[in-house]
């Protein structure tokens, strides 16, 4: 009796465990299509406007536009006197 106590219990926890894996694997994919629509859409968008867009802060599209090009050059470190 014990050990089929034990089998249902088990049975149980595992179905629970599974039904949120399946829940959090529907919903990764659906972020992942969500996400791949909007880069289609969007283009290419520099992590920082990405930020500023997710909180709502618009962003004008010439700043747009010089967030998205290349990464500016790093400077040289100055020389120290002497």
């Amino acid at each position: 009796m014990k050990f089929f106590l034990l089998l249902i219990v088990i049975a149980v926890v595992t179905a629970v465990v599974m039904k949120y894996r399946v829940k959090a694997r529907r919903e990764r994919n659906e972020v992942m299509a969500r996400l791949d629509a909007e880069r289609k859409e969007f283009g290419v968008v520099s992590p920082t406007a990405e930020l500023f867009r997710e909180v709502g802060v618009p962003v004008p599209p010439e700043l747009r536009a010089e967030l998205v090009g290349d990464v500016a050059p790093i400077a040289p470190p100055p020389t120290p006197p002497g």
